[in-house]
C-alpha cells in the first residue's frame, strides 16, 4: 500500500488490518484453488450432460454407503445456473410443486432445492473466481459429489475423503504468519500472510467428479443467480 493510501485509513495500524484481511482472504482463495482442481480437474469425469437428474441421483447413491457423512454437490456459480436452466432439472421441480416464476423462469430456484430433487444433502454454490476460473477451461463445466468428512472425528477413526494440513506455527499462530513492514524498494507499506499447507486425499473414492455442462455451456455467458 503506497503512503497516500495509508493516510486514507489515518494511521499505520488501521492500513495494516486493511491489508491483513486482504492477505487472510488471499491465503485462504488459494487453498480454496486448490481444492478445486483437486475436485474438477478429472479427464475421467462421468459425463451427465445428457441426462444431469439421473446421472447424478445415481452418482449419489453409489457413494452414500460407503462411508460416514453427508453426501453433498459442490459446482461453481455458473455451473450452478446453467443447472437451473436445463430442462430435466425444471420438470423435476414441478413434481414438488417448487414455483419457477413465470415463463419457466429458474433464477429464484434455491440450492437446497436442487438438493432435494438430486437426492443429496447439500449443494455448495462455490464462488466462481475460484472452483471456475480457477481451474482449466477444459474443467469449468465439472461439479464434484463427496461425502463429506465430519470435522470433529479423525481420519484414523472413520473413512474420509481427505484433509486440509496445516503446519502449526505456534500456539496463537495455526494457520499462517502475518507480517507487515515498510519497503524502501517498493516505497510502500507490505504485509505479508504464509503458512505451510497440503492437500490430501485419503480415499478418492468417496469423490466423484462429474460433467455437467458442456464445454461451450461452460464458457457461454448466463444470468446470474
Amino acid at each position: 500500500m503506497s503512503y497516500d493510501q495509508v493516510r486514507g485509513y489515518s494511521d499505520v495500524d488501521h492500513a495494516d488490518l486493511a491489508m491483513g484481511r486482504s492477505a487472510k482472504r488471499s491465503f485462504y482463495n488459494k487453498i480454496e484453488i486448490l481444492a478445486a482442481k483437486a475436485a474438477l480437474e478429472n479427464d475421467s469425469a462421468v459425463d451427465a450432460t445428457a441426462d444431469i437428474i439421473a446421472v447424478l441421483e445415481n452418482q449419489a447413491m453409489a457413494l452414500q454407503d460407503l462411508a460416514k457423512g453427508d453426501v453433498c454437490l459442490a459446482v461453481s456459480a455458473k455451473t450452478f445456473a446453467q443447472m437451473k436452466k436445463n430442462e430435466a432439472v425444471k420438470d423435476r421441480m414441478k413434481n414438488p410443486g417448487i414455483f419457477l416464476g413465470q415463463g419457466g423462469d429458474p433464477r429464484f430456484v434455491t440450492a437446497e432445492q436442487i438438493a432435494a430433487i438430486i437426492g443429496v444433502r447439500r449443494v455448495y454454490v462455490a464462488a466462481d473466481d475460484l472452483w471456475r476460473l480457477g481451474v482449466g477451461a477444459a474443467y469449468r463445466g465439472n461439479g464434484v459429489l463427496f461425502v463429506e468428512a465430519d470435522e470433529n472425528e479423525d481420519p484414523a477413526e472413520t473413512c474420509q475423503l481427505g484433509r486440509t494440513i496445516y503446519f502449526e506455527w505456534d500456539s496463537a499462530v495455526r494457520h499462517f504468519v502475518m507480517e507487515s513492514w515498510e519497503d524502501d524498494d517498493l516505497d510502500a507499506r507490505v504485509v505479508d500472510a504464509k503458512g505451510q499447507v497440503d492437500l490430501k486425499i485419503l480415499n478418492s473414492n468417496l469423490m466423484k467428479t462429474v460433467q455437467i455442462l458442456t464445454a461451450d455451456e461452460s464458457d457461454s455467458e448466463s444470468e446470474s443467480n
